[in-house]
């Protein structure tokens, strides 16, 4: 279903990568053209991959929960983003205290 829509066909996000995901196609998509939203939201992921890497202390990144600094890591993993989920991974885990999820790890 897109919305109360019935989907009626699917489309590659990226018709030249055959392992892109693919987005449906609707009637009449709630939040407009699927390919448009999913190239904002890869452009707003790229930005925000771009941004976290550029903070330089663990501090921000221990303040988040072992859980949601993974679902944040997931989010850039999809996105392309491998480096930023692992850096973000490594400064969080300087926080973490013996036992939690990422505890020892440097």
């Amino acid at each position: 279903m897109c919305g109360s829509t019935a989907v009626t066909d699917h489309v590659s996000a990226d018709a030249n990568n055959p392992n892109e995901p693919f987005l449906p196609v609707c009637d009449a998509h709630p939040w407009g053209d699927p390919a448009e939203q999913y190239a904002r939201v890869t452009e707003a992921i790229d930005a925000m991959a771009e941004r976290l890497a550029g903070i330089d202390t663990g501090e921000v990144f221990s303040s988040f929960t072992c859980g949601e600094i993974e679902s944040v890591a997931q989010v850039l993993r999809v996105a392309g983003h491998d480096d930023t989920a692992d850096f973000i991974i490594r400064e969080h885990a300087l926080g973490d205290d013996e036992g939690d999820e990422h505890g020892g790890q440097s």
